[in-house]
């Protein structure tokens, strides 16, 4: 009546209406948007940190053995993955999980070639099988006729083939040293095995894993219990001695290096086809492999120690103008 009395039409009043409405409704979802704009935004996606540490908590907390492995697989992947795309930030956060997070043991990282060796290490004791007492004894036999036929030692496994390098390294330059070790790998490999792992391992995307993979079984009785693990980069193709015989029986970065590091890297390089790095570590006598990762010459090599170690039983036993070769 009062569209009439005011000479509108209903269809008028209607549209009039409907007008308003939209109006009133457009006004509203302003003021809500606007709400919106000025309210706290969404917190940020956890970072590969926080996941971790997460991780970390609940393998502690939970009391399934099967839901502790299977976080403990995905807290491993997530520390590759940091890894390979950024190393500083995986060493900070693996050197926190030991610190502060109650990670007790360092083998479950993928890589430790950059973190902080513990204060303290106990020496490891080896127990060896018959095989390998048998493969100590051939390799044994075998350096002794490679070697010059120096005296043998009566010392038994590990501490007889070391003194038997000892007295080798005494009189023969560093070259014939690193030779000698390489002959005696070549001759227990016999003539077979090279063209053999070169035809079916060499070249293929699987080469480096699993070179890694087999490498435990064939030298797991001269440097001790091994474990597959990540390479420096973050990719597959690594293996972490966990306490290498050879330094911790011999002490000795001479011996280390000349008859055990460059005999293994010359022999997966020249024999085989796969590169190799060796890299010990004189504070906690673990050591990485890693294959597919060209080695660095020692004395280019700046995580190479210079000089002879401090402490090394073995110094007294070379003039002075013989330990910096020995040494480098």
């Amino acid at each position: 009546p009062q569209a009439k009395q005011a000479g509108v039409s209903d269809d008028e009043a209607k549209q009039a209406r409907t007008m308003r409405l939209m109006v009133e409704g457009v006004v509203i979802l302003l003021l809500v948007g606007l709400s919106e704009g000025f309210s706290a935004p969404p917190p940020p996606p956890p970072s590969a940190k926080q996941k971790i540490v997460q991780l970390q908590r609940l393998i502690e907390s939970d009391e399934s053995t099967c839901w502790r492995w299977i976080n403990s697989q995905r807290r491993y992947l997530l520390l590759c993955d940091l890894l390979r795309r950024d190393p500083s930030e995986y060493k900070r956060v693996a050197e926190e999980l030991l610190d502060k997070h109650g990670l007790s043991e360092r083998l479950a990282l993928p890589n430790l070639e950059d973190i902080a060796a513990p204060t303290t290490t106990a020496n490891a004791t080896f127990d060896e099988s018959l095989w390998e007492k048998f493969l100590l004894s051939s390799t044994r036999t075998l350096y002794h006729a490679r070697g010059g036929k120096k005296s043998r030692s009566t010392e038994p496994g590990i501490r007889g083939l070391l003194a038997e390098m000892l007295e080798v390294a005494k009189e023969e330059p560093v070259e014939f040293q690193k030779d000698a070790v390489v002959n005696v790998l070549k001759d227990l490999m016999t003539p077979a095995l090279p063209p053999f792992y070169k035809f079916f391992v060499t070249g293929k995307p699987w080469q480096n894993y699993a070179t890694a993979l087999v490498a435990p079984v064939v030298f797991g009785y001269l440097v001790g219990p091994a474990t597959v693990n990540r390479r420096i980069d973050g990719q597959r193709g690594g293996l972490i001695v966990h306490r290498c015989k050879f330094l911790q029986e011999s002490g000795c970065k001479g011996l280390c290096l000349h008859s055990c590091k460059l005999p293994a890297q010359e022999l997966f390089a020249k024999d085989l086809g796969v590169p190799l790095t060796v890299s010990p570590n004189f504070d906690t006598f673990e050591c990485q492999w890693s294959w597919g990762i060209d080695p660095e010459a020692p004395e280019r090599d700046p995580k190479w120690p210079q000089g002879c170690l401090d402490g090394c039983p073995t110094r007294s036993a070379f003039p002075p103008d013989k330990q910096g070769p020995f040494c480098v």
